[in-house]
């Protein structure tokens, strides 16, 4: 019973957060994969006319130019980073209201305090091994949600039909 609380728990907060932040994730990924197209294009075509932009007295423009995909790809990796930690919190959070709950449970049958300790203590050993796993594959899912734009502009890279590998032999 008291299992099945701590399950429905975790449950109940991990899935809604991931189907909120789900689409959130993934346009954020996606404007990363632009703006950091854009920063080396920047880069790339400043390098390439430095003697212009020094003649004609374009840096400040050519600054502005960059630094503001800059720091829109920052805000981008802010974010993901910021929502990355999010699970730790939220399992942590929810592990002490679970166990809290179980508690209540538990005096409400009429256990002994005696009787109640022993399972808390147990199920706060298991939390506490279980927690950072589950926490690196939540981080895991959203990592992979946050390239999936990227990786999908790769599939349509190689998967164009003009694009044929050979085969390659080692010897």
């Amino acid at each position: 019973m008291s299992l099945c609380i701590i399950f429905l728990c975790f449950a109940l907060t991990c899935i809604p957060y991931f189907l909120f932040l789900k689409d959130h994730i993934n346009r954020w990924g996606a404007l990363r994969h632009y703006h950091d197209g854009k920063k080396t294009q920047w880069l790339t075509e400043g390098l390439s006319t430095i003697k212009y932009i020094l003649i004609s007295n374009q840096r400040d423009s050519f600054l502005d130019g960059f630094s503001t995909h800059v720091k829109k790809a920052a805000h981008n990796a802010r974010n993901q980073k910021i929502f990355q930690e999010f699970p730790r919190l939220i399992l942590e959070s929810v592990g002490v209201i679970a166990l809290g709950i179980m508690s209540a449970v538990l005096i409400f049958q009429g256990k002994l305090i005696a009787e109640i300790f022993p399972i808390i203590a147990i199920f706060s050993f298991a939390a506490f091994r279980i927690m950072p796993s589950v926490n690196r594959m939540l981080v895991g899912l959203q990592t992979f949600r946050y390239a999936v734009p990227v990786m999908d502009i790769m599939l349509k890279e190689f998967s164009h039909p003009q694009l044929k590998f050979n085969s390659i032999q080692l010897s």
